[in-house]
């Protein structure tokens, strides 16, 4: 092909390698030439100009050649094109022209040898002339030239081997004719692969792809390989078989190639691969004759391309050739790439955004469909120009229909209302969307948006309907909504009275709508009143009975229906009647004259409410007023308002009364009237009345006699409570006014009517009392009381009662003093105090604030006169306000000046008795020591100043300044802190009440300077001498030479080695005292050398530790520290020596294991088959314990409580002798001081006094452990002597602990507590967080003892290694009784079931532990995880100790503890902190009471930091998983997205159907104190979660509903309401009912009755809701939610179900109430709160 080797073609923009673009359907190649300069020339008419002429080209028989020609003139010139002067004509020939026509393209294809050799003429013409340039073609004939290939990928099945001839010559013949061509064509195949391909090239086999990238899968027969290549395919098969055919006929002749029956050209064998290359080979040499050497050749075509639309295309295209097409010479005119439409039907250019790369690729950004189309590429240089076969490039549009997205929704509005219609539809192209009404397009065709259109439509009359349409050109769709007018509801229909009785009608009606309504109302009013309706609302059904009515009377009644627009018209009327009743009143007006001495005539008005129609009248009458009624003699009479009573006594005095009565009943009778029977005499005045008008008078009235003769009338009245009767007389009238009476005085009146016949009966005493007055007098005797800071009391007594006219009530006025200086004054008056009382409490006012006081007392009328003012003050209080204007300035490297202003006036509230200064140094923004209090007696006086001059310590201090009242301004000078160091410093204001609030800490540095050396000082044989030495006497020097750090030197001082190896010291130091530091210690510097070199190395630092590598070993060096601080270094430490090493010492990893008060348990190992003899030597404080070779632990004992010592192990064989290995440990405190003593005994059980624990702090948990008396435990004279490590180790698993348990005569654990009760019964045959406690037996003597874990202090790496304990003394020895059960025990028996029980029991352990173990081992990842600290037990930590220390096999049974803990634990927060402690729980363990609020102060210092500190350490734990609440059915049951429940404890509800989801409610168990699943906490219920939450409350049998929310807060909703508000309403299957409401100050009380359908079950619920707790935020007051918590605990049932507990989302309000609830319960019970734990 004549490619060169080493060619590396292109596509960049050089003008020898083209791109052609997409061909017409002719075949035609498109060009798009970038234009490097076009010129408009702006004169007219100017001749053409080229800007773009051909060039010379040459090119290859069969192949392609274009000329562009561009040319520029006005007008715009026409270019032809002319071949031997005549214009070009043919189907080969394309003249391409450009849009704007001012260029063309002479496309050549395909080329002819000669018949196309010419010279092309291009001629620009216009009016203003012509001009022409011309190009040749050169075109170069190249034998056996086909056709461009196809080439098919036909399979493995194609190949056939060489050696099976007779399938070869099986092969059908067939004949092909479809193509022109030579007549004959090789086939070949290539290994596993079979290609067809037109023309002569042996092309290699690929991955199966026709050029342009159409994939052909499948196997094919060569049949049809011949079949759909014809004449021009051929297969290679390299090695294998050759064939070929015939021009006619497909015969396949073995071992020939290329000859057939027309030509007869000779036949090559290729049977071998040899001659197959070589006739390969021979075949490019006879095409490279045809051709110039160097001829460009396209190593890699373009291939087809599929793109979508907008994205970026790239094509590949590599040439070669000589010279390189890349770097061929010639002009650098850039072509740019154009494609034609894909259609062809236009031979206009597109200008696409091209860019051509620089490793030949074409890059065609933001295709678009326009860029569809066939390219080509292009490559010349001086040989020629060659093309590359055409690839398509297919844009592929995505194209999705319109589909809407947001569809509109049905709207309801009121008449006149507004609504928005909103529709919003997606698709690929964007649809247009528009709104139609029917046949009216609602959205102009011009203004139709694409995708969202929103329609508003304003004063809606009638409902209509209203359609969204969307288009595109995939096609056209509706949606339909509906905007229904609301209407008021028609009136009910039907309406009748269906029952009456006398005060009550019962209607019914029909509703008449549609519709539903949101109630009726029933309008009524009497036929016979005035007034207009009466109504009643809120009827919810169509019967409803109407109460209250009057007897016998007509009424009118009218319905109306009533929705959420409004009311309706009313309905129809209907009347009725009630019902009669008996009288409700007397007769009216009963009077009586005699007309002789033995007849009365008695007459009367009907009764004010006779309730129905009077049938009649009954006078009763008598002589003995005494008599009860039904004794009295009866006279009836009919319907009429007189009679005659005859046969009277004369001269006697006659009661009478009178009653109607009705078809129902009697009324009652009227008031006594009294007559004597004596002719003219007048009847007793009837209707005689009393009303007060004045203070000092009362009006009476009375009925005037009926034909009496009354000449005068006699009164009588007197005061209540005196004899002293007053008699007035005066003539007939029909009232009397009584003047001159006392104000709010009750007096008795009683009339009588006189004739000329004598005087008649005095009617019976009736009472009234004057009106009131305003008091005379003010209270007496008034005081005033502070009580405190905002509060007064002010006493007194009430007015003489002669002064006081009336009830009176008091009334206080007081009024501020203003202070000097003071603007603010008033007057306040506290109004309503009851007539009782005799004091009165001010609250609410200024403190330290001067009042003046009056009181004076009230009536009804008026208030009385004031009593004298009172003064007084309130108390002080603390200041209210810091004082002001704190400044601090540096005034050396040691002191500080402080100053500040007082507070001001109004904040005092007090006299300012002096200030406090609080200074502390901070380290890393944190303070540092403790304040302490220095009381100064000092005092600098200056003008208007007060200045305090104090030495200090430099740690931090307190200073109180006492001043005198008056002082304005105040400063303080404070000395001897440290150089270069931080300090806060505030000040406070106090009063003889306290101190007020500190001022903003202001910080100041002081200046530095170097750390200041001083007389150095040694003590010899003081604490800190190095033991070993003295242990050692006069043997080879010692392994530390320490001298005894002097304090106070300048010099880090307590510098020791607390590790060793051959190879490196581990030291540790402190820092120099604060004082002397003079600074901040920014680096140390460890200076050490050989003993016997003189050469010192130094090593630097920033921590007080260091490491020392590289030593060489059995060395003793000389060790040093040096401090620095910015200004340089101090001064020295005293040397300590250490040896490292020897390379021959057999023990390793050297540790503790455990720690007491009074021992230490040291252990170590040795390396295998180490069998030396010779012991070991343990050294310590002086003294020294000599160890068995073979023993690898060592028990110390004696020691001291709470005291540091260091531990060296050595061997006595080693030759270099001296110290080996060494630790240091610090010794428990003794912090349980006194024994457990016995208190009861009863049976197998012993109850005992426990001792009490002077600090738990540092105490994680305690164990009761019991020992039993045997000669083996008799040698243990404390329990710090015995193994702890074996007692422990027996708690590790349930066999052991069994095991244990078994063996009566080794000490066990009994039980293990998170705090200590003050008692505990040992053998009550419970288990305490999985430890048995068996019952004693009555035979063996026991010891008991309280075991403390304590948490390790400092950070010193071998703290994390071993465990500490504080153990009691042992207790008296216990012994309990024999039971009467015991005693009956049958020993045979037991000896026949002991081992047999004995034995299933370790069966079924062991088969536990390796099932257990098996499943550990598939889960557990290798090696030490963390989390191992977290077992269950103390035992599963003791162990995790082992594994850090050394490499001791894995306990297969520690994993049953945390089991067996969960089974028998009644606190799941005890739990959480034992399975699945981290870090944080360590560091925050439960609080004591006691100490509770001082821990509170320590988290709220520096602005609460300990808080956020606390908070951020909570540990999430595992990672939960949240996938119920994630599934689509659920999401829009969350009523937060981010507040999920999580799957391990969300509430499952039972599934309704199997519908999915329907099992789901945002809602989880919470645990509570001592109890699991005591709370279920969820969020406010939705709209669609209302029938989930009742049906929880129903399944979990909950009897308590605790809300922590209002409905809406901050016009926001919170929480649904899920109730009714009256009545009953259902919620899916649950129907509740309203039973009863209590509204209190800061919450609700809520009962219900439940009932679920299909169950004859009732329940009550209480619901508790709480008002004053505000979101993102805290109630201002503990008192109202801790008696709300009261209350709730208080109404919830021990046995219910749990409580359920909602706010809003469900976790903030909601967990502080949980939180809260259960940590009151645990205080109750154990004396200290855990909210860490609670809520980690």
């Amino acid at each position: 092909m004549g490619t060169e080797e080493g060619a590396v073609p292109t596509w960049n923009m050089v003008p020898n390698i083209h791109l052609a673009v997409p061909l017409l359907p002719r075949g035609a190649l498109l060009f798009l030439l970038l234009l490097s300069c076009v010129v408009f020339s702006s004169q007219a008419d100017s001749l053409p100009n080229f800007v773009k002429s051909p060039e010379d080209q040459t090119g290859i028989s069969g192949g392609v050649a274009s000329f562009v020609c561009q040319a520029t003139g006005e007008p715009k010139p026409r270019i032809t094109w002319m071949k031997k002067g005549k214009k070009v004509s043919s189907q080969r020939f394309e003249v391409i022209e450009f849009d704007d026509g001012s260029g063309s393209v002479l496309r050549i294809q395909p080329l002819r040898t000669h018949r196309d050799e010419a010279i092309y003429e291009c001629t620009a013409t216009n009016s203003a002339g012509e001009i022409n340039t011309s190009a040749k073609l050169t075109v170069l004939e190249v034998l056996h030239q086909w056709p461009p290939r196809r080439v098919f990928d036909v399979g493995v099945c194609c190949v056939i081997p060489a050696e099976e001839t007779s399938a070869v010559g099986a092969l059908p013949e067939y004949s092909s004719e479809e193509q022109e061509g030579p007549a004959h064509m090789p086939f070949m195949a290539e290994h596993h692969s079979l290609r067809v391909a037109e023309g002569p090239e042996l092309i290699p086999a690929d991955t199966g792809r026709e050029v342009g990238g159409t994939p052909r899968a499948g196997r094919r027969s060569i049949t049809e390989l011949t079949r759909r290549g014809g004449e021009h395919a051929h297969i290679r098969a390299a090695g294998i078989l050759i064939v070929g055919t015939s021009e006619n006929k497909s015969r396949i002749v073995r071992q020939e190639v290329g000859l057939t029956a027309k030509d007869k050209r000779p036949r090559r064998d290729l049977s071998t691969t040899s001659e197959y290359e070589t006739i390969r080979a021979t075949g490019q040499k006879h095409k490279e004759n045809q051709i110039p050497h160097g001829f460009p050749t396209i190593d890699m075509g373009p291939q087809l391309k599929v793109v979508e639309r907008t994205r970026t295309a790239t094509m590949l295209c590599a040439a070669s050739g000589n010279p390189d097409p890349e770097r061929s010479p010639g002009s650098r005119t850039c072509f740019p790439w154009t494609s034609a439409a894909a259609t062809g039907a236009s031979n206009s250019f597109v200008q696409l955004n091209l860019l051509i790369l620089h490793a030949g690729a074409l890059q065609i950004e933001n295709s678009e469909e326009s860029d569809q189309g066939k390219y080509e590429c292009v490559a010349m240089n001086s040989a020629g120009t060659r093309y590359s076969a055409p690839a398509n490039l297919y844009v592929r549009v995505r194209r999705v229909p319109p589909r809407f997205s947001i569809p509109p929704t049905n709207q309801e509005v009121m008449p006149g209302g507004s609504v928005n219609l909103t529709c919003v539809a997606v698709g690929s192209p964007m649809p247009y969307v528009k709104w139609t009404m029917g046949l009216v397009e609602l959205t102009k065709e011009e203004e139709m948006p694409m995708g969202r259109n929103v329609l508003e439509v304003t004063n809606i009359r009638e409902s209509a309907n209203y359609t969204c349409v969307a288009i595109s050109s995939l096609g056209m769709i509706e949606a339909t909504a509906q905007v229904t007018v609301k209407a008021l509801p028609k009136p009910p229909t039907s309406l009748i009275v269906t029952e009456t009785t006398a005060t009550s009608v019962t209607l019914t009606w029909d509703s008449g709508n549609p519709e539903p309504v949101s109630y009726y109302m029933i309008q009524y009013r009497a036929k016979s009143s005035d007034n207009g309706f009466q109504e009643v609302e809120g009827v919810a059904t169509t019967r409803y009975s109407i109460g209250g009515l009057s007897p016998y009377s007509e009424y009118e009644f009218r319905v109306m229906a009533v929705n959420n627009i409004g009311r309706g018209p009313p309905s129809d009327p209907v009347e009725t009647r009630t019902g009669e009743q008996a009288p409700s009143s007397p007769p009216l007006h009963v009077q009586a004259r005699m007309l002789s001495a033995s007849t009365m005539l008695v007459q009367w008005e009907p009764p004010e409410e006779p309730n129905g129609q009077i049938r009649g009248y009954r006078v009763y009458y008598s002589s003995d007023l005494t008599a009860p009624l039904s004794a009295w003699q009866k006279h009836n009479t009919d319907d009429s308002s007189l009679t005659t009573i005859s046969g009277l006594t004369p001269d006697i005095t006659y009661s009478l009364r009178v009653l109607g009565f009705t078809s129902v009943g009697d009324g009652p009778p009227s008031e006594i009237l009294q007559v004597k029977t004596q002719q003219g005499v007048p009847a007793q005045p009837s209707s005689f009345e009393a009303e007060a008008e004045l203070d000092s008078r009362i009006m009476l009235t009375w009925l005037w006699p009926v034909q009496d003769p009354i000449t005068k009338y006699e009164l009588q009245y007197w005061e209540d409570g005196s004899d002293n009767k007053i008699h007035v007389t005066f003539n007939p009238a029909g009232s009397y006014a009584v003047d001159g009476l006392k104000p709010d005085t009750l007096y008795h009146f009683s009339l009588a009517a006189r004739s000329e016949m004598g005087l008649g009966v005095y009617t019976q005493p009736i009472k009234a009392r004057t009106a009131q007055s305003t008091p005379s007098a003010p209270p007496q005797d008034v005081h005033v009381v502070s009580l405190s800071s905002t509060s007064l009391k002010v006493s007194w007594v009430a007015p003489p009662a002669a002064s006081r006219h009336g009830a009176s009530s008091c009334a206080t006025r007081s009024a501020t003093r203003p202070w000097p200086g003071r603007t603010r004054s008033g007057t306040r008056a506290m109004t309503g105090i009851g007539a009782d009382a005799t004091s009165y409490v001010l609250e609410g006012l200024e403190k330290w604030t001067e009042y003046q006081m009056w009181v004076r007392a009230h009536t009804d009328v008026g208030p009385g006169p004031e009593s004298a003012p009172v003064r007084m003050r309130t108390k002080e209080d603390v200041p209210g306000a810091p004082p002001r204007k704190l400044e601090v300035e540096a005034i050396n490297s040691t002191a500080i000046r402080v100053t500040w202003k007082p507070p001001l006036q109004g904040k005092q509230h007090g006299q300012i008795r002096g200030y406090q200064v609080i200074f502390s140094r901070l380290e890393n923004g944190e303070p540092r020591g403790q304040p302490s209090r220095h009381h100064g007696r000092r005092f600098a006086r200056g003008a208007g100043k007060l200045i305090k001059k104090l030495q200090v310590d430099g740690e931090g201090g307190l200073i109180f300044i006492m001043v005198s009242f008056g002082a304005v301004c105040c400063e303080a000078i404070i000395s001897g802190l440290q150089s270069e160091t931080t300090y806060s410093v505030t000040v406070a204001a106090y009063t003889t009440k306290g101190d007020g609030a500190r001022s903003k800490a202001k910080v100041i540095t002081t200046t530095g300077a170097v750390p200041k050396p001083t007389m150095m000082k040694h003590h010899h044989g003081q604490h800190g001498a190095d033991p070993v030495a003295a242990a050692k006497g006069n043997a080879r020097q010692a392994h530390s030479d320490h001298h005894a750090p002097v304090k106070g030197n300048g010099f880090p001082f307590n510098l020791q080695v607390t590790g060793l190896t051959q190879s490196s010291t581990q030291l540790t130091w402190e820092p120099p005292l604060l004082a002397e530091r003079n600074g901040k210690i920014i680096y140390y510097t460890v200076v050490y050398r050989d003993i016997n070199s003189q050469q010192n190395t130094t090593n630097r630092t920033a921590d007080t530790h260091m490491t020392i590598q590289g030593l060489n070993p059995d060395t003793t060096y000389d060790i040093r520290v040096q401090a620095f601080t910015s200004k340089g270094g101090g001064p020295l430490s005293p040397s300590i020596q250490s040896r490292t090493m020897s390379n021959d010492f057999p023990t390793l990893n050297f540790g503790v294991k455990a720690v007491t008060k009074t021992s230490v348990l040291l252990t170590w190992d040795l390396p295998p088959y180490y069998k030396s003899q010779v012991p070991f030597k343990i050294l310590y404080n002086q003294q020294s314990v000599e160890v068995q070779g073979n023993l690898k632990r060592k028990l110390i004992t004696l020691l001291q409580p709470d005291t540091d010592y260091s531990f060296v192990l050595t061997s006595r064989g080693n030759i270099a002798g001296g110290l080996q290995q060494q630790v240091s440990i610090r010794t428990a405190p003794d912090l349980i001081k006194t024994k457990p003593s016995p208190h009861q005994a009863q049976g197998g059980k012993m109850t005992i006094n426990l001792p009490k624990v002077q600090t738990n702090t540092r105490v994680r948990w305690y164990y009761i452990v019991v020992v039993p008396v045997s000669q083996s435990t008799r040698r243990w004279k404390n329990p710090d002597e015995m193994d702890l490590d074996e007692l422990l180790k027996s708690s590790e698993g349930p066999v052991l602990r069994r095991r244990r348990h078994l063996d009566s005569s080794k000490p066990y654990i009994a039980a293990k507590l998170a705090s200590l009760p003050t008692t505990f019964t040992v053998g009550d045959e419970k288990r305490y967080n999985g430890f048995y406690n068996k019952p004693l037996t009555s035979t063996q003597e026991y010891l008991c003892f309280v075991l403390a874990v304590l948490r390790n202090e400092g950070s010193d790496s071998a703290a994390a290694n071993y465990m500490t304990f504080s153990a009691s003394p042992y207790s008296d020895p216990i012994q309990v009784t024999a039971s009467m059960a015991q005693g009956m025990e049958q020993p045979e028996m037991l000896w026949v079931m002991g081992p047999v029980l004995a034995v299933v029991l370790i069966v079924i352990i062991i088969v536990i532990a390796i099932l257990h173990f098996k499943n550990q081992c598939q889960r557990a990842p290798p090696g030490l995880a963390p989390s191992e600290y977290a077992k269950a037990s103390p035992a599963a930590e003791w162990a995790i100790v082992k594994k850090r220390a050394s490499p001791l096999p894995k306990d297969e049974h520690s994993g049953g503890v945390k089991d067996s803990l969960l089974a028998n634990s009644s606190d799941p927060v005890e739990m959480r902190r034992l399975n699945y402690q981290t870090p944080g729980m360590r560091e925050h363990p439960p609080t004591p009471v006691i100490d509770l609020a001082d821990h509170i102060e320590r988290l709220k210092a520096n602005d609460g930091l300990r808080f956020s500190q606390e908070y951020e350490s909570i540990d999430p734990g595992q990672q939960f998983t949240w996938e119920n609440s994630n599934m689509e059915v659920n999401k829009p049951k969350n009523r937060y997205a981010n507040v999920i429940a999580y799957d391990h404890s969300r509430v499952v509800l039972t599934s309704v159907d199997a519908v999915p989801g329907s099992d789901y409610i945002n809602a989880n168990y919470i645990d509570g104190y001592r109890k699991q699943n005591a709370y279920i906490a969820t969020q406010g219920p939705l709209p669609e979660t209302l029938s989930d939450f009742w049906r929880m409350v129903w399944e979990q049998r909950s009897n308590t509903i605790v809300m922590m929310t209002r409905l809406e807060e901050k016009s926001r909703v919170k929480c649904d309401q899920y109730w009714p508000s009256r009545g009953t309403e259902t919620y899916g299957m649950i129907q509740v009912t309203m039973l009863d409401t209590v509204e209190l100050a800061t919450y609700s009380v809520r009962t219900f009755a439940l009932y679920k359908n299909g169950s004859s079950e009732k329940r009550e619920v209480r619901q508790f809701q709480f008002m004053a707790w505000p979101d993102h935020g805290v109630p201002e007051y503990p008192t109202p939610i801790l008696a709300f918590l009261r209350r709730v605990k208080a109404c919830n049932p021990p046995d219910a179900g749990p409580m359920v507990v909602h706010c809003s989302a469900g976790v903030g309000r909601t967990g502080c109430f949980i939180v809260i609830d259960a940590m009151l319960e645990r205080m109750k019970h154990e004396k200290s709160v855990d909210i860490y734990g609670h809520v980690t």
